[in-house]
This record gives C-alpha cells, structure tokens and sequence, in this order.
C-alpha cells in the first residue's frame, strides 16, 4: 500500500468546512465552550469498496484535523504524523511499520485496522523504528488478546470458553512481555535502583542510581 508521495483527488465542500469553523470560533468567543489545545493530527486512510470484488481499496489520505491533499502544508502534516507514529523521519519505513502493524490488528476491515494503528500508535510515542516495531507488535497482541475475551463471553459451550480464556491469556502475557522488552530496550538495558540510607543524625544519603553488579554511583547527602 504506497500512499508516499500522496497523488490524490478529493472534492470537498470547503464553505463547510469554513462555516464551521467559524461557527467553532464563535463559540468559544462567547464562553460556550472551553477552547483547548488542538492535538496533533494523525493520519486517516479513506477506502472505498470494489462492487465487483466486494474488497476495499485505498482512495485517499487526510489528516484527523480535516486537512486534505489539496490544502497548503498537507505533505508536511503526513510527514510529523508518521514520524510521531514510526519515530522515523523515512516516509517509506514509516509507511512498512504501519502497514505490518495494520495487518496484525483482529479487525477484518482494512479501514478499522489502519485507523486503529494510526491513532494508537502516535500515542505511545515511539522514539524510532525499533519502538514502533515493538509498539506496534504489542498492539497486535493486546488487539487479538481483547478479542479472544469478546469471544469467550458469547460462546456457550464450556470447552470453548476454557480454550479463548487461556489463548487470551498467552497472548496478553506475551503483550506484556513485549513491553517489558521496549521499557529495556528504552532504558539501554540498565537496571536503576533508588536507595535512601538514613544515619542517626537524620541525614539521608541518597544513591541516585544503583546498576546491579555495578555498586553504587552519585551519592547525595541530605
């Protein structure tokens, strides 16, 4: 799926969009609603279905905050986005650890996924390429885990309950296991540990890290 660079056509009804902007703005002029911080927009994939196939296909790209291929600044908003989801400053790579995530998301619908993926993934703030690949597996994980759980809730027969119960299971445990490793790998593989000794005179002496098997570094005292 290569949406990089963005060759698209859209026809959008900008008066609206313009109406209710303003509409928006006076709003908030008149104290009726709080203003707030405008989040950063993510990317959105709109499909379209194939009536022949019945599959979707890809027909554009936009950010959340409604900017479209035909507004000035578009191709640069695409770029922070997929840095902040990928930690990537390659549109390309950026485009691979998206789409490989999408298609380990539970969801049979192309559009749910790539939602799915591009919302949640800017939110755990992944670094560069590695923590996206870990990030994006954990939500992989986590996303199949939750629906073995949706599953075991509606089926009837014991044996099938017990099955998705325990497959729920390994599977958020391995989701765990994942995080685990990026909170490591984020860490540079090192192991701090605060400790606080107090003397009799009521000083504190204060290790700001400990590296196992390293003994103690930057002692305070209080």
């Amino acid at each position: 799926m290569a949406f990089v660079p963005f060759v698209l056509n859209i026809n959008q009804n900008r008066e609206d969009n313009m109406q209710n902007k303003n509409e928006l703005a006076a709003e908030k002029s008149s104290h009726l609603i709080r203003p707030e911080a405008s989040p950063e927009p993510f990317l959105r994939f709109i499909y379209v279905k194939n009536p022949e196939t019945g599959e979707k296909a890809l027909k554009t790209v936009e950010l959340s905050d409604g900017t479209s291929p035909n507004d000035s600044g578009f191709l640069e908003g695409v770029l922070k986005a997929l840095k902040r989801a990928t930690g990537s400053d390659n549109p390309e790579v950026a485009e691979r650890i998206i789409s490989d995530t999408a298609w380990g998301m539970s969801s049979k619908d192309s559009e749910e996924r790539m939602h799915a993926v591009n919302t949640l993934l800017p939110s755990l703030n992944p670094l560069d390429e590695s923590e996206a690949l870990l990030l994006g597996q954990f939500l992989a994980l986590r996303d199949s885990g939750m629906q073995c759980l949706r599953r075991a809730s509606g089926a009837e027969m014991l044996y099938h309950i017990k099955e998705l119960y325990q497959l729920s299971i390994k599977l958020m445990r391995c989701a765990n296991e994942t995080m685990q490793t990026l909170l490591k790998y984020r860490s540079g593989g090192k192991q701090l540990i605060q400790v606080v000794h107090v003397s009799g005179d009521g000083k504190a002496i204060i290790a700001n890290e400990m590296n196992l098997g390293e003994g103690i570094k930057n002692n305070n005292n209080v």
